[in-house]
């Protein structure tokens, strides 16, 4: 698998888009989680930086980092790849 979370829209600000890749597929292809086309889906994990992204078996885990306020982000955020509904399951903030 491969997993890709976040990033930097042209106009400056950060998004929380998660794209997902099967490298077991044949060709492999993209598939975006939570398709819905809003630049901050709230069933994905709030968009940050300065965090963690981890994988752990078939799981992707986002931990902590900052908002675009530099206010810190306290929560997780974790993604099975493997899992029949593929989405986040969001934590709480600590």
């Amino acid at each position: 698998w491969v997993v890709v979370f976040g990033g930097l829209r042209p106009q400056g600000y950060r998004d929380n888009d998660t794209w997902i890749m099967d490298l077991q597929d044949a060709p492999p292809v993209w598939r975006e989680v939570h398709p819905s086309g809003l630049v901050h889906d709230f069933r994905r994990p709030t968009a940050r930086f300065h965090h963690t992204f981890t994988a752990v078996g078939s799981r992707a885990v986002v931990i902590g980092g900052h908002d675009r306020t530099l206010t810190p982000i306290l929560d997780i955020g974790v993604l099975d790849a493997e899992a029949e509904n593929l989405g986040w399951i969001l934590g709480p903030e600590s």
